[in-house]
């Protein structure tokens, strides 16, 4: 008889994307080993994965003045899947102005979850 399942996910917190494996108990109440993780932040990632999942949110803005070229962006931490829709809808009626440093917030606070978004890159 089994005691435990063991579920496979893809850690999205940082751009290494671990592939891990959980092996939970019988009833799937306990994590009973994590396999996988590069670090810290994965095993972080899978206790919340179950009740509350979580991503980064790397994408680009638009420069004002220039046609091509986007500035990228991404959140400084993990925000709710279930809002990333939403967050996207916030990002992309914005329009930022050179120059920007990388790690300047460009969005405090998106949609009140306590993350920002910041540039990832220096254009002047």
């Amino acid at each position: 008889m089994n005691d435990s399942n063991v579920k496979e996910l893809v850690c999205n917190l940082c751009p290494v994307h671990c592939n891990m494996s959980i092996e939970y108990s019988k009833w799937g109440d306990q994590i009973k080993n994590v396999y996988g993780s590069r670090c810290s932040r994965g095993y972080e990632y899978i206790k919340n994965y179950k009740f509350d999942q979580q991503c980064m949110l790397p994408t680009s803005v638009r420069l004002r003045g220039v046609q091509v070229e986007r500035l990228p962006v991404n959140s400084d931490g993990p925000i709710p899947k279930t809002i990333v829709a939403d967050a996207m809808n916030v990002i992309k009626t914005l329009e930022i102005e050179l120059p920007v440093k990388s790690g300047e917030i460009i969005v405090e606070n998106i949609l009140n979850t306590g993350v920002n978004i910041v540039a990832t890159k220096s254009m002047f």
